[in-house]
């Protein structure tokens, strides 16, 4: 056993010049995009920033934002990268501290992997390297901080559970909590998800019951946290606007969607390109995987990803206003099989399958690079737009749906909130995407709003489609009647209802008759109007009351004039 044990850790640093070599070339490479940009264009991270800002100005008189806002760093779900930033704030730009905080992500998600797969057999390290392929992937371009965060840490986690598994001393148990406290603070959905992969992982390859005792352990100070914040806050929260429904997507196509159009989830702005780079990779891994299926189908890794591609399937894609419960889970899926891959014993073919990696990897790279420096060119118009516009104003910002996309993405949705953060405008209420319960600032009064929450389910019907064949299941909201008419005029039809919850399933394409632009901001009541509209496919539609200013590139700038008042007869 110790000769093969030997034998293991030689084949292990075999090629440890080129490993070493390929990893440095790809975490600089990484690293370009974040540094090469002005802005980062992220989609939500601007409102995100503009939750930091508060928290760094809680006590500014100049914003008052203390009769908006109630403040808090209690450990909750969604709270590390507000943590980070928080800190790092006091000394940098909030762009140069995000910048800080994702380079830190650029260089944790692999290493996370290495010491994940050389925790559970040293001769695969050299796998990790794929993982430089997902490092821009859709969550991050979506401006999910406190989920990419998650990740590195859920596999330094899982490595180091493996590795020490029922034979925790008091040292290795404490520092177990504490990863399991980083993914608590990081993101809900990684913490559950973690939960349920160490659970399965001990019924798949351990069973001890003094593993288990040591897992519970490290999970009971977080479970405690969070029922203290479901007990103390959700009795006293205002009144969450968020629709009672749960969207799911036809599971058979669901299950064909993995093998094809899914692999956009993984991808950044150039999904074309990308999607044929992610094809190759899988195309090695199934390969890797067939050529040792004897040993993949031992491998409790192989479930786990299996599990996490099961979950991807019957997950819904939209739960209660929270989004991509779904894609989110799927990310897991690749990274979590690299163990149960066959790695040849043959030198040059280990080599090859490093080159491989890395060379797919660094197109990837490439290509976001690329991305990164074309659309900071246009969020620079953005910033040149803003030069014009007086402090302390009230600013609306609209976006084309669907023209002002790119890839995946639309990076210039919210991108009007770095006004406020430059320039201390009269700061606009940030919606329950962005604070609430759960967050570190979370809104003193419920939103002004007359919508009811059946007209908010009734919303959902409208606004998150599914293919025929999708269902939406809506919780009764005592106005079902107006739920009932918007299924109908969208193309469901009931199919079970129980307990309270009636199942839709959409039997047919509906046109739905779309705003033009994406809203945010000021709303009517602007002074000034930011829209972000290609004059090459259309032409901007402000309001009457808007006159235009100046225009950069597709970035054009409005005031707004009110109309005169009408004289009364005398």
């Amino acid at each position: 056993m110790d000769r093969v044990q030997s034998q293991r850790r030689c084949r292990a640093t075999e090629g440890r010049g080129l490993f070493y070599g390929a990893v440095t070339l790809l975490t600089v490479l990484a690293l370009l995009p974040l540094w090469t940009v002005h802005y980062l264009p992220l989609q939500d991270l601007p409102h995100h920033l503009m939750r930091v800002f508060v928290l760094l100005h809680a006590e500014d008189a100049r914003y008052d934002f203390s009769s908006k806002y109630a403040v808090s760093f209690f450990p909750t779900p969604y709270i590390l990268a507000d943590y980070v930033l928080y800190l790092w704030g006091q000394f940098f730009s909030l762009q140069t501290s995000t910048k800080l905080l994702l380079s830190f992500y650029m260089v944790l998600l692999p290493w996370s992997l290495f010491y994940f797969l050389r925790s559970v057999d040293p001769e695969k390290t050299v796998l990790g390297v794929f993982s430089f392929l997902l490092l821009y992937n859709w969550q991050l371009n979506k401006g999910f901080l406190n989920q990419v965060l998650s990740l590195p840490i859920f596999f330094f986690t899982v490595g180091y559970w493996w590795r020490h598994r029922g034979r925790c001393g008091y040292q290795q148990l404490a520092l177990l909590a504490v990863l399991v406290f980083l993914t608590y603070t990081a993101h809900l959905h990684t913490f559950v998800l973690l939960a349920l992969m160490l659970g399965a992982l001990w019924v798949l390859a351990d069973r001890s019951w003094r593993a288990a005792g040591e897992t519970a352990l490290a999970f009971v100070p977080c479970g405690l946290l969070y029922l203290w914040v479901v007990l103390t806050r959700l009795p006293t929260a205002p009144e969450l606007h968020v629709p009672p429904a749960l969207v799911f997507r036809d599971p058979w196509f669901h299950f064909l969607e993995a093998f094809g159009p899914a692999l956009r989830y993984f991808g950044s702005f150039s999904p074309a390109a990308e999607t044929k780079l992610f094809a190759v990779a899988a195309s090695v891994w199934i390969v890797l995987l067939v050529a040792g299926w004897r040993q993949a189908l031992r491998s409790p890794f192989l479930w786990l990803a299996a599990l996490s591609g099961v979950l991807y399937l019957v997950l819904p894609e939209h739960a209660f206003g929270i989004g991509y419960l779904a894609p989110r889970t799927l990310h897991f899926a690749p990274l979590l099989v690299l163990p149960a891959l066959l790695l040849p014993r043959d030198v040059w073919m280990r080599t090859g399958v490093l080159l491989v990696a890395a060379a797919l990897a660094g197109s990837q790279l490439f290509i976001t690079h690329r991305d990164y420096r074309r659309i900071d060119r246009e969020l620079q118009n953005f910033a040149a737009v803003f030069d014009q516009i007086p402090p302390g104003r009230k600013l609306a910002y609209w976006s084309v749906r669907g023209r002002s996309a790119v890839g995946e993405h639309a990076p210039f949705a919210l991108f009007g909130a770095y006004y406020y953060l430059k320039k201390a405008g009269e700061f606009v209420e940030l919606d329950e995407a962005f604070t609430g319960p759960l967050r570190s600032v979370r809104l003193r009064e419920a939103p002004r709003t007359s919508v009811s929450r059946a007209e908010l389910a009734a919303e959902t019907l409208a606004s998150r489609p599914v293919a025929p064949g999708g269902y939406i299941a809506v919780i009764s909201v005592g106005e079902d009647e107006v739920v009932r008419q918007a299924a109908q005029r969208f193309g469901y039809a009931p199919v079970a209802q129980f307990a309270g919850v009636t199942f839709f399933r959409r039997e047919r394409e509906v046109d739905v008759p779309w705003e033009k632009y994406f809203q945010f901001g000021a709303g009517s009541d602007f002074d000034y109007l930011v829209i972000h509209e290609d004059i090459t496919y259309s032409q901007p539609s402000p309001p009457p009351e808007a006159v235009p200013v100046i225009t950069y590139g597709n970035v054009h700038l409005y005031r707004r004039v009110p109309a005169p008042e009408k004289s009364l007869p005398e």
